[in-house]
């Protein structure tokens, strides 16, 4: 049975990564002047959350739509278009949902006595 999920904003989530990255070089700046490990760490745990969260961003184009699995096991499927944030240990699957169909022109043959049949 297919379920449909609603991921978070993609955009919310790229701004705080870009929040936390600004965090970092602000830490990082600090604790070259003052000496202080303190910031140096923080800053290192903000950049590490920044990457999870980049992570996590899932672009979806048009007539495409992602299959979410967490460690093999089916989560649900993704068909709104946009930027989206979800787990990120989920792993996603592309699949398109473009309507497919087959034109071929008739085919000529001839029967057994030389007639011709589409």
């Amino acid at each position: 049975m297919e379920k449909i999920l609603k991921p978070t904003n993609g955009y919310l989530a790229l701004l705080m990564s870009f929040v936390l990255l600004c965090i970092a070089f602000f830490c990082f700046y600090s604790s070259a002047n003052s000496h202080q490990a303190e910031f140096a760490i923080g800053g290192m745990l903000a950049v590490v959350v920044a990457i999870f969260i980049w992570k996590g961003l899932l672009i979806i184009q048009p007539n495409q739509a992602r299959v979410l699995n967490l460690f093999g096991k089916y989560v649900g499927t993704v068909k709104e278009n946009g930027l989206f944030f979800m787990n990120p240990f989920y792993s996603a699957a592309k699949v398109s949902q473009r309507a497919q169909n087959l034109a071929i022109p008739t085919l000529k043959v001839n029967d057994k006595m030389g007639n011709p049949i589409e």
